[in-house]
């Protein structure tokens, strides 16, 4: 065998372990685990994915736990940060929650986004490829949150 197939065959192992870990990491700590468990962050950031507890409960719409998340987040004084943080593919909860197709959470994290004086940059936040949360739901062809996001971005001048 040559030294460039070994050399192949190495970096497939590798990717696939690595990707792996990263989904067997979010199976065994399940989003909902954690929520007002004052033993675990807010925001626990997963050492690959970088999802917060935010991201994962926007991707399964659970807009009870994104609600008791912000108000963990807000009674700590890290909201901002948390509405702001990207995941390893350099999403927001808020590209999220527009590329699962999730409307109500989506209005409660701009609702909160401009309380906390940072809805302009949240609705325009670069994610994956530079797109922004609006892309995320056009892309998926979500009607209702494509009308609400372009609402929000005019609302803040960003068109």
């Amino acid at each position: 065998m040559s030294i460039p197939t070994i050399l192949n065959k190495l970096l497939i192992v590798a990717f696939t372990t690595t990707f792996l870990y990263i989904h067997s990491v979010n199976a065994m700590y399940p989003y909902s685990d954690h929520v007002g468990n004052d033993s675990h962050e807010v925001s626990r950031a997963d050492m690959l994915s970088n999802e917060s507890e935010l991201h994962l409960a926007c991707q399964h719409g659970n807009l009870q736990n994104v609600k008791t998340i912000i108000q963990l987040a807000q009674d700590r004084g890290i909201a901002q940060k948390l509405l702001c943080q990207e995941d390893y593919l350099g999403q927001t909860a808020l590209h999220i929650a527009a590329a699962f197709g999730h409307l109500e959470i989506a209005q409660e994290l701009v609702k909160i986004a401009e309380e906390l004086w940072v809805a302009a940059e949240v609705i325009s936040a670069d994610g994956f490829f530079g797109r922004d949360p609006l892309f995320c739901a056009v892309v998926n062809n979500h009607k209702t949150l494509i009308t609400f996001l372009e609402t929000a971005q005019k609302k803040y001048g960003l068109v």
